[in-house]
């Protein structure tokens, strides 16, 4: 009788066991759930994870297209060839979705309803985090009435510029942070700002360091630039790229939505008296800076127009000035001189590059 009892407990133990198992794995496969908010604040915990978002809809622009990359084959064809669609919940956060170009399920049209998506979270060739689809079961209860869009920024934590140039060059998307600092460059003189067909620069520093912004788009021709020398801004970081251009670090693709304009009220940085060496060190960059007793190399023309070199004893680096800026005819200044401007890189080059006029010694 013991015998036969035995035999029951454990067969009663493993029954308990394997269901309890089975429901963990229920849990798993039906993915972590999370929003939107919560990948892009936080895309490294979530890397490699299954996970589930509710209500979610596919952009308006997606709706009927197919999913699926860019291959063509004899025995598979996607003639829309795009292997991203882009995932949108109901404040307007959106996301993009991957389709493996191999999937069994590539050509399977782009739900229009609202509902639950699932995927892999990933990140692409070039750091964009992106769900990855496993399986069409991911999307295919995405079948209820679409919600209205009500535009709501997800909740961010302010950072320091310095903190934010320690996430260094080509890491992961940038979580849920901003920074708030003085724009220190001047659109007017069109030094500072890019191409003068683009204007699309500007250069930020709060009291722990400085980096350059770009604009997703141009700045339209006849339309001041929307953000002035002098004006406090606050910029969300959220889902954005630590990058450089010219060598030099920058934060791109910035839209007027991701940055609030306080107006004039913090203090404009004091330039920093720093030497040639230090300014060589890059430890400065994309600060407001002054270097005194600086001697320019005689060329011609002696204009400030282009790269012109200046040295202090045997130190020596440049002077940026585009040909375009308002500035660029001035004649450069014979003797030892004090000159300001803003600490850049470009390439193997280390600037000064004026903001104005006013820079000019």
């Amino acid at each position: 009788m013991k015998k036969y009892f035995n035999f029951f407990l454990i067969l009663f133990i493993a029954v308990i066991f394997l269901t309890a198992c089975g429901k963990d794995n229920e849990v798993v496969s039906d993915g972590q759930l999370v929003t939107l908010c919560d990948l892009k604040g936080n895309i490294n915990k979530y890397k490699g994870k299954y996970v589930r978002i509710d209500n979610v809809q596919f952009i308006s622009t997606d709706i009927g297209k197919f999913f699926g990359g860019s291959y063509v084959g004899s025995n598979l064809t996607n003639p829309n060839g795009v292997a991203t669609r882009v995932l949108q919940d109901c404040f307007g956060n959106t996301f993009t979705i991957y389709t493996d170009v191999l999937s069994s399920f590539v050509g399977a049209i782009v739900p229009s309803g609202n509902g639950t998506f699932r995927g892999v979270i990933s990140t692409s060739p070039t750091g964009e985090a992106q769900l990855n689809i496993t399986k069409e079961r991911d999307f295919s209860s995405m079948t209820n009435p679409r919600c209205n869009i009500v535009p709501t920024v997800c909740p961010t934590t302010l950072e320091t510029i310095a903190n934010i140039r320690k996430l260094g060059v080509n890491s992961d998307p940038i979580g849920a942070l901003r920074i708030r600092g003085v724009v220190i460059s001047d659109w007017s003189a069109n030094n500072v700002t890019g191409a003068s067909t683009q204007r699309q620069n500007f250069v930020v520093q709060d009291a722990t360091g400085g980096i350059t912004f770009r604009l997703s788009a141009a700045t339209a021709a006849g339309n001041p630039f929307p953000y002035l020398m002098g004006e406090t801004v606050e910029i969300n970081l959220l889902g954005k790229l630590v990058a450089q251009f010219n060598d030099q670090m920058q934060i791109a693709n910035l839209s007027p939505t991701d940055i609030t304009d306080l107006g004039v009220v913090d203090p404009m940085p004091t330039p920093q008296v720093i030497t040639i060496a230090q300014l060589n060190s890059d430890a400065f960059e994309s600060q407001l800076v002054q270097i005194n007793g600086v001697t320019f190399e005689t060329v011609t023309p002696f204009t400030y127009s282009g790269n012109k070199n200046f040295s202090v004893g045997t130190s020596t680096a440049v002077c940026r000035t585009n040909t375009s800026a308002t500035f660029s005819s001035t004649a450069l200044p014979t003797g030892a001189v004090n000159i300001k401007g803003i600490a850049a890189r470009n390439g193997l080059s280390r600037q000064i590059q004026p903001r104005n006029p006013s820079d000019l010694p």
